[in-house]
């Protein structure tokens, strides 16, 4: 399995909340693993931004919920 870069946008969420939503699976954040609970609109060069400044993203999670 290819390891890289993942990005999770969750524009509903707080820093709080996400961070409860870590701990409960896991007790050490991996560094490679970014969140995002403020964005510009998706279509305005969202990901392409974080796509040139991490190159190795496999992942884009969109949680929408």
């Amino acid at each position: 399995m290819e390891q890289g870069t993942t990005l999770c946008l969750c524009p509903e969420d707080s820093k709080i909340r996400i961070r409860n939503r870590l701990f409960d699976v896991t007790e050490d954040a991996p560094p490679n693993v970014h969140f995002c609970i403020k964005s510009r609109i998706l279509g305005n060069g969202l990901t392409e931004q974080f796509l040139g400044e991490h190159p190795d993203t496999t992942l884009v999670i969109i949680d929408t919920v």
